[in-house]
């Protein structure tokens, strides 16, 4: 079986309306420049990836909730290209200390949260988008999917809108 190549989610759009554009179905179109944007859950879009609390404690479990604020760094996530790969994260309140979103443990087995931590470059926090889902980058079988609590959970992709995010608010740069 051939797989299918994954598009690194560092892409990013060049339109001067950046904050402005929808990003659904493809990933924006340059390499290798980090940026920002909303996550916002597929089926309901009034939801988005959420740092709870904008909390900065390592290990805390990541939700899919109505808090989606263009402002609020709990809304907020940072993309940032690295090789291969990207790092995903928050910039965290008050002091601004980046969190990644990082697999608790490593461990690939579905229903394992996804959670915040403090960034180290490890397997856990390396990611791929594909356009509209992201994929865990030791093993691109596997997903960030919401569960029907709202949390962040990994699980094999198997291509449902639970697995499939719209990112708005696109910005350069890790604000």
């Amino acid at each position: 079986m051939t797989r299918k190549p994954l598009i690194p989610i560092a892409l990013i759009c060049s339109s001067v309306a950046l904050a402005t554009t929808l990003w659904a179905d493809s990933a924006p179109p340059h390499f290798g420049v980090p940026w920002s944007g909303i996550f916002h859950d597929w089926e309901d879009q009034t939801m988005c990836m959420n740092n709870p609390y904008q909390g900065s404690n390592d290990g805390t479990e990541l939700v899919a909730n109505r808090n989606c604020d263009q402002n609020d760094p709990g809304s907020r996530i940072f993309v940032l290209p690295v090789d291969d790969h990207v790092e995903l994260g928050f910039n965290t309140a008050p002091d601004h200390e980046p969190k990644c979103i990082d697999l608790r443990n490593s461990e690939q087995w579905d229903g394992n949260w996804i959670t915040r931590y403090t960034c180290n470059q490890t397997d856990a926090q390396k990611w791929d988008w594909d356009g509209t889902s992201i994929h865990y980058h030791a093993n691109p079988a596997y997903c960030i999917s919401v569960n029907s609590d709202g949390r962040l959970v990994l699980w094999h992709c198997i291509g449902q809108g639970n697995q499939k995010f719209v990112v708005t608010d696109g910005r350069r740069g890790l604000d």
